[in-house]
């Protein structure tokens, strides 16, 4: 006769095997640390792109490698440091020099010169003189360059791009 689908058997849910069960821990451990972090920029209304020299975590265990990266690009923050505690709690190092300042102007500036490539039709790949509010002697000028293709550079008030005529 036919078989009622009632009396099917439930799929049986994957094992979840004591690795598995520790990345999805550490997992959300990460989130939570990043949750965290970017709470605590908000609080000192340090926007994500300005980048911070280090994050100070409190927790029972470290995390490796890969999850420690994990947060520091999330969070555009250097250098992770692991201090042993029973509860979790994460401290940013929210002191800017002057040299973390100019990296997250460049960040803020190349984000502001590929909208305005866009905004104005031109191609990521067309060179460009670019005028922008940004210090020449930055030891991140030459960043800056690369990454919006600026063949020229001059140091104005306001941020204004032309396409460089091959030739």
């Amino acid at each position: 006769g036919l078989e009622s689908v009632h009396l099917s058997t439930w799929p049986h849910p994957p094992k979840i095997n004591s690795s598995d069960l520790k990345i999805f821990e550490a997992m959300k451990l990460t989130r939570k640390i990043v949750e965290l972090g970017l709470a605590q920029r908000k609080a000192a209304q340090i926007k994500v792109r300005q980048p911070l020299r280090s994050i100070t975590v409190n927790m029972p265990a470290d995390l490796n490698d890969q999850y420690r990266q994990l947060i520091l690009d999330e969070l555009n923050i250097k250098q992770f440091i692991f201090q042993k505690s029973s509860d979790l709690s994460v401290t940013l190092d929210t002191d800017l020099d002057p040299e973390l300042i100019d990296e997250g102007q460049l960040r803020d500036l190349i984000r502001q010169v590929q909208e305005l490539r866009k905004s104005q039709g031109m191609s990521l790949t067309q060179k460009i003189e670019l005028n922008a509010p940004f210090p020449e002697d930055s030891k991140f000028l030459f960043e800056l360059k690369r990454k919006t293709l600026s063949v020229k550079f001059i140091n104005s008030k306001e941020l204004s791009l032309s396409v460089v005529k091959d030739g």
